[in-house]
């Protein structure tokens, strides 16, 4: 019922869209970046909880510089509580640097194109025995792309992650957004990624918000559930709540 219900929202999301908003708090990214020389800082809660364990990171903060008109840097850092047996531990999490690069705009007769290849690292050891952390070091390599058709705007990313220490990973998303008042967005998205070495493929379904209470301030929000997992394990509740402040 309830991915009956989803699908249903999803699909009228898209059909009546003026606006893509990918990007925090959804996980699929667009090929926007913040202006040059100007700071965007999200800082947020988020978690998601299967049958058996519970990861929140609190806080997530999330940090992107306009380096040039298409270029932006990201610095992001967790600090993770994790439950799953026994007493709950907590730690920093993998931090990621990355760099956006659009190297096409959107015209009447092309898309918007970027890369945003990325690392994602953990300088303890120890953090990965305990599972607030992915084992070794990850290159992220994703494409971004964004068109408007008819007044409606789509988001959507794709890519691989490579790790030596748990094999290639692939993922891959779709976004859309409403204008729903002159200060409030919503938004959807659908979320695939999964493992190549293990039984781990899962699609995430997530309907969330941003409200802006200034022009450089909003409140972002986002609810979600696995709608498919080859392991019960996985995702099965998502959570996001934050706020975007940019200078």
């Amino acid at each position: 019922m309830f991915i009956r219900s989803f699908c249903s929202l999803f699909l009228a999301a898209v059909a009546t869209s003026v606006m893509a908003q990918a990007g925090p708090p959804l996980i699929t990214d667009d090929p926007g970046t913040v202006p040059k020389n100007h700071v965007e800082l999200n800082l947020s809660v988020t978690g998601t909880r299967t049958r058996s364990i519970r990861d929140i990171d609190a806080p997530l903060v999330d940090f992107n510089y306009g380096w040039t008109p298409r270029t932006q840097i990201r610095v992001e850092v967790p600090w993770i509580f994790h439950h799953e047996s026994g007493p709950e531990i907590n730690g920093l999490g993998n931090a990621s640097l990355g760099l956006k690069w659009r190297f096409q705009d959107e015209t009447e007769k092309r898309i918007a194109i970027s890369m945003y290849p990325g690392l994602e690292f953990n300088e303890d050891p120890s953090a990965s025995r305990r599972g607030i952390a992915e084992a070794g070091t990850s290159l992220v390599l994703p494409l971004q792309f964004e068109k408007e058709v008819g007044g409606v705007t789509c988001g959507a990313d794709c890519g691989v992650v490579l790790n030596p220490e748990s094999g290639p990973g692939y993922f891959t998303g779709i976004a859309v957004g409403r204008n729903l008042t002159p200060k409030f967005t919503g938004l959807a998205e659908l979320h695939f990624e999964g493992v190549s070495s293990e039984k781990s493929d899962q699609l995430i379904g997530q309907i969330g918000g941003r409200y802006r209470f200034e022009k450089e301030s909003a409140f972002i929000f986002a609810l979600g559930t696995g709608l498919f997992s080859k392991n019960t394990e996985k995702e099965q509740v998502t959570f996001f709540f934050g706020v975007t402040l940019s200078r």
